[in-house]
């Protein structure tokens, strides 16, 4: 009975000795992630650059993030084919407890396909220092020479670098957008023979552009101007799509307006018609470049203004007629028929003059060697007044029908002739 207390005593402590690992098993198991692991996460977030422009290299196993940094419009050549030295910048970025950087060396690879690129020696920029809350910075520079023969293209580089006496496992690559615009990477042209047809005050026919895109950049149209000594607006009414991908070729279709007529440009006429579209384009690194494209079109005045001239022509030509009042006071017409003469004159006039517009339109107005338009006022104008001077004669020529009097003629010779045929005696 005296042993009780004592195996009561046993039996507590054999159970507290089978509690113990229970308890502390947990708070080993949490010690198994090791602080350093979630610490390498944390400081990645303190690099500014997006990942676009960073680039990932290792010495041993020790992670490096480099940022690339360029003004993207200074990467081309000088113009008039000078030489440019734009700065490129590397910044290292690392975890705080490790060394950062201590040289960058910098090539172009596949130097014959990407000429024209100089690079000079790249430098560190003052010592490294902390940066963010776990991470450090350490900066290098240097000059890149573009040439006038460097290409418009994303020239691969290649970067070697070392900490203290380490080099890195594998090199790091990135691309450097370089800009020639003088070799003219865009070429713009009509898609279609067909002349652009517009009527004052109202829309053109639709204008169709060909575009070829020959950088490896995406283009987008951000304006578009028409120059015509006033003839169009100087906005399109509309486009189609405003975009050129990379290395491609797209039409796009482009909505023009004719301006309304004006006084002076009725008297001024239009000219041979010309216009010069001027396009302004913008790349992946919102740098501008332009091209344009020059062309001829037709242009008419409206109804009111093609009427007005061409009565006033036609009425001017009749005027002109003046034999026909001489023939009324020789006596061999009558007043009558001496208005009918003149009606005649008149609309034969306004026939012609419209089908030699219409046949000017086929035949002249689309030769690129033509001085002025068959649609201009004073054009107009002459057109229906020699066209009713000499309106007959080139109505029946262009109706290859012989004129009266050459009927007649040819009437009273064969009447002639045939009175000589007849056997004497016979009336």
């Amino acid at each position: 009975m005296t042993l009780t207390p004592y195996r009561s005593f046993l039996r507590l402590l054999s159970l507290g000795l089978l509690l113990v690992p229970v308890t502390t098993a947990p708070a080993q198991n949490g010690n198994e992630i090791h602080p350093d692991e979630q610490v390498e996460g944390d400081w990645v977030n303190d690099v500014p650059c997006s990942k676009e422009s960073q680039g990932l290299g290792f010495i041993k196993g020790h992670e490096f993030r480099l940022c690339f940094k360029f003004s993207a419009n200074e990467l081309q050549p000088k113009p008039g084919g000078g030489t440019s030295w734009p700065t490129l910048r590397f910044e290292s970025y690392t975890k705080r407890t490790s060394p950062n950087l201590t040289g960058v060396d910098l090539k172009v690879d596949h130097v014959e396909d990407h000429p024209g690129l100089i690079i000079d020696k790249v430098e560190p920029i003052g010592p490294e220092r902390n940066f963010g809350r776990l991470s450090s910075i350490q900066e290098f520079v240097t000059k890149i020479g573009v040439r006038s023969e460097a290409q418009s293209d994303d020239y691969p580089l290649t970067l070697s670098i070392t900490s203290g006496t380490e080099t890195g496992d594998r090199k790091i690559e990135f691309r450097l957008p370089l800009l020639v615009p003088d070799k003219r990477p865009i070429a713009v042209q009509r898609s279609t023979r067909t002349e652009i047809d517009c009527w004052a005050g109202s829309k053109c026919s639709d204008l169709q552009l060909h575009f070829q895109n020959s950088l490896p950049y995406k283009l987008t149209i951000t304006n578009v101007t028409i120059n015509s000594d006033d003839l169009l607006e100087p906005k399109p009414a509309f486009i189609e799509a405003n975009s050129l991908d990379a290395n491609s070729e797209n039409d796009i279709t482009i909505g023009l307006k004719a301006k309304p007529m004006t006084f002076t440009r009725v008297f001024s006429g239009f000219g041979k018609p010309q216009m010069t579209i001027k396009i302004d384009y913008k790349d992946d690194y919102d740098r501008v470049l332009h091209s344009q494209a020059e062309m001829g079109f037709q242009i008419r005045p409206n109804i009111l203004v093609l009427a007005i001239f061409l009565v006033l022509g036609a009425v001017v030509g009749t005027l002109v007629r003046i034999d026909l009042g001489r023939l009324q006071k020789a006596g061999v017409i009558s007043r009558r028929e001496r208005f009918v003469f003149a009606g005649t004159t008149f609309a034969s006039g306004i026939l012609v003059c419209l089908i030699a517009l219409f046949a000017n339109i086929k035949l002249v107005v689309l030769n690129d060697q033509n001085s002025y338009s068959a649609w201009d006022p004073k054009v107009l104008f002459f057109t229906a007044l020699i066209a009713t001077v000499s309106g007959l004669p080139i109505l029946y020529a262009y109706l290859k029908v012989p004129r009266p009097a050459d009927a007649n003629v040819g009437g009273e010779q064969q009447m002639a002739l045939a009175k000589d045929l007849k056997p004497p005696g016979q009336p």
